[in-house]
Formats: structure tokens, C-alpha cells, sequence
């Protein structure tokens, strides 16, 4: 019980970490068609991983997106709609400049292998070294296999397939 309380505080950390670490990165430099691109994408790429009928406006704000050269990591929020009681959802994201296409940026969202090969590919200063750790591997050390990218990333137990835990109580 312990060690699944544990688990749930090491995550929060570190999703607090990525929210009030996410400012924008050298985007003096950026050309504003491709914020713009950015943008728009994880705004689509977040649609694509909720329900309609159940969250409203997607809001993807530049100063929640970190670019560092042909990567950018980003977080958009799915509001719920006015008549459904629920908290809003936080989508990650990666976007990759697409080569020999000056302002073209593709998309993936936290649930696909796209997700996980580009973030394991984006240079070191684009995340922190433990919030990239927790997105790779579920863990600080690293030991586990990355998420396989077909979204069992939402019903995932916090240890690796194969491995039980017993806990005692009510649960």
C-alpha cells in the first residue's frame, strides 16, 4: 500500500514539475507559422484522445510548449463540457519538424509509439532528465520497457506486466 501511495505521489511530482517547468524555449528564433503549426496539431492530435460527447475546447497555450530544435514537447487541456462533471484532461504531446519541409511539424500524442521514439530522439534539454524517465520508462531508474504506443498507457497498473502485487485492506 505503501509503495502504491509512493507511486502515485512520484508521478504527481512529476507531472507538477513538467506543468511549471514547461516555458517557452528559444522561441526568439521561431518562425510564427510554425508555433502556429504546432499549435493547431496538438490541439488535433489532443481531439483524437478524448470523447466529444464529454470535454469542450481544447486549449494548447504557446508558454506550455518547449521547443529545442526540430522537437517540441507540449501539453494541451481538455476542458469538460458545462453539463458533464469531471475534471479536465491533460494531453502530452511531441511534434517533429518534418524533413525538407521548412515549417511542416507532425504530431503524436502521448498514447502512440510515435510519442515515445521521439522523445527517446529529442535532444537532452527539452525535458528534464527525470520527467523524460518517468515518460520512457514509468519509473525513475529506468529498468522498465517503454509503453508499447497502443494506449494501455491509461490502464496501466504502476508496475511491469507480469509483475504482482498483493495489498491488504478493503481494496
Amino acid at each position: 500500500m505503501k509503495r502504491i501511495s509512493a507511486v502515485v505521489v512520484l508521478i504527481l511530482v512529476t507531472a507538477i514539475s513538467l506543468l511549471s517547468g514547461l516555458v517557452a524555449l528559444s522561441q526568439q528564433g521561431l518562425p510564427q507559422d510554425d508555433m502556429a503549426v504546432i499549435l493547431e496539431q496538438g490541439r488535433a492530435a489532443a481531439f483524437s484522445q478524448i470523447n466529444a460527447n464529454e470535454y469542450g475546447a481544447i486549449t494548447v497555450d504557446p508558454a506550455d510548449i518547449r521547443i529545442d530544435g526540430d522537437f517540441a514537447f507540449g501539453i494541451a487541456v481538455a476542458r469538460a463540457q458545462d453539463n458533464v462533471h469531471m475534471a479536465p484532461r491533460l494531453i502530452l504531446f511531441m511534434a517533429r519538424r518534418t524533413p525538407n519541409e521548412a515549417a511542416a511539424w507532425a504530431v503524436a500524442p502521448e498514447t502512440t509509439s510515435a510519442f515515445n521514439e521521439w522523445l527517446a530522439q529529442s535532444p537532452a534539454a527539452l525535458l528534464p532528465t527525470h520527467a523524460r524517465s518517468m515518460l520512457l520508462y514509468g519509473n525513475l531508474e529506468g529498468v522498465a520497457a517503454p509503453l508499447s504506443g497502443n494506449s494501455a498507457a491509461a490502464l496501466s497498473l504502476p508496475f511491469a506486466t507480469g509483475e504482482t502485487w498483493y495489498v491488504n485492506g478493503p481494496h
